[in-house]
């Protein structure tokens, strides 16, 4: 990769303006984790074409990866304005709100997901990890429950509901 990052910082000095290359740099930066240089492509990117949403979701979930909750909840709710059925940005803008603390906004958002698509086992997990939190395990486990059936290879609500039922012990 490192090659092509060359390569493209050299075509890009040439011609600043071309979006493509501009966009496949962004792409090669967020897979090698470089989010920040990432974001710098798409803000390029976003001035000349402000209304692609593929860009304005990639550019919120390099946000997100680099703890920058509100930039990425602000991408993200250009994107719900837009389409409001978009489930994934709907979500990534639920574990923004997350992990920023605004666990009440983050539940609601997973319930608005789940009114959407009911088989949805990333919001049932996220909701799960709120009960978990709250100390609430029943309803941390029903959740948990519910996430894994929809989604049985799915490990991460099983982690936690682990956890709910050793912290939960009336419910194990």
């Amino acid at each position: 990769f490192k090659g092509a990052a060359a390569d493209y910082s050299i075509v890009l000095k040439e011609e600043p303006q071309n979006m493509r290359l501009r966009r496949e740099r962004a792409a090669m930066n967020m897979k090698l984790g470089h989010y920040n240089l990432a974001v710098l492509d798409y803000n390029l990117y976003l001035k000349e074409d402000s209304l692609n949403l593929e860009i304005m979701y990639n550019r919120g979930q390099c946000y997100e990866y680099v703890k920058l909750y509100g930039n990425a909840i602000v991408d993200f709710n250009q994107i719900i304005r837009k389409t409001p059925n978009d489930l994934e940005a709907r979500y990534h803008r639920a574990i923004c709100y997350y992990q920023s603390g605004e666990k009440d906004k983050a539940a609601a958002e997973c319930d608005s997901i789940l009114s959407i698509n009911r088989f949805y086992a990333e919001a049932f997990n996220l909701l799960g990890a709120i009960s978990l939190e709250k100390g609430d395990y029943k309803d941390a486990i029903f959740y948990l429950n519910k996430a894994i059936e929809d989604r049985p290879n799915y490990l991460e609500p099983y982690i936690n509901r682990y956890q709910a039922y050793l912290l939960g012990e009336d419910y194990a």
